[in-house]
């Protein structure tokens, strides 16, 4: 009797022991049917997102993708404001907004090169400058150049909004004039001819030091503007 309670026992457990393993075997292959579900589920919501992009591609025009593509090329100048300052104050709105313009992009960069030049030379005509342009044609395509450059101009334009720097650059162009004038008051001894020399040596001190304030407080602004300039005249 105890026996025969020892395998009814034994085939009670290892009957238990089965409905176990066939439970979990069961989770078991319902969260890879889950799991397979949501892959598939992911996978459509990728192909459909890019269906849709390559459809909103389709709609659009060659037109469209190369205004697209040339304004992502853009060069980034500046936001096209001007700051609040003594500068801005000696500014009416026309010439406000024009500068604006400037610093934010080089409409003239748009324009076609002949188109360009004609419109220096329409402007030019009976002034000095214009015989200038007549004897030296590689100056005039130089500004062409500048003109044109769509950093260059709108850079040099950027010194309006460096205030304090252009103050102290005024103060440097006052100091040197001062000095010169002292210097040029004693240049009253020697021949005449030692006396201009003097006088050209002064003047010409007073430009260097005068150019190379200005380059190192602007350099940043100034720099496309002489790449133009090295291009076509080499040290």
């Amino acid at each position: 009797m105890k026996k025969s309670k020892f395998f009814f026992f034994l085939i009670l457990l290892s009957l238990s022991f089965s409905a176990l393993s066939q439970d979990d075997a069961e989770e078991e292959a319902r969260r890879k049917v889950l799991e397979q579900y949501s892959n598939r589920q992911a996978d459509e919501k990728l192909e459909d997102s890019i269906q849709e992009t390559a459809e909103g591609l389709q709609e659009l025009s060659p037109v469209d993708v190369e205004e697209a593509m040339e304004e992502s090329q853009k060069p980034i100048v500046g936001d096209g404001k001007i700051k609040d300052s003594y500068l801005s104050t000696m500014m009416n709105g026309m010439m406000k907004q024009m500068i604006g313009k400037f610093l934010k992009e080089n409409p003239f960069s748009k324009m076609p090169r002949e188109e360009v030049k004609s419109m220096i030379v329409l402007n030019t005509q009976g002034l000095p400058v214009n015989k200038v342009f007549e004897k030296n044609p590689k100056l005039l395509e130089m500004l062409i150049d500048w003109i044109r450059d769509p950093i260059a101009l709108p850079k040099f334009m950027g010194i309006v909004n460096k205030p304090e720097k252009v103050k102290i650059y005024g103060i440097i162009v006052i100091a040197l004039f001062i000095i010169s004038f002292a210097l040029n008051l004693f240049n009253s001894k020697g021949s005449l001819f030692k006396r201009i020399l003097k006088k050209l040596g002064i003047f010409l001190g007073a430009f260097t030091l005068n150019l190379v304030a200005f380059y190192i407080l602007f350099q940043p602004n100034i720099q496309p503007t002489l790449t133009i300039v090295f291009k076509y005249y080499h040290l």
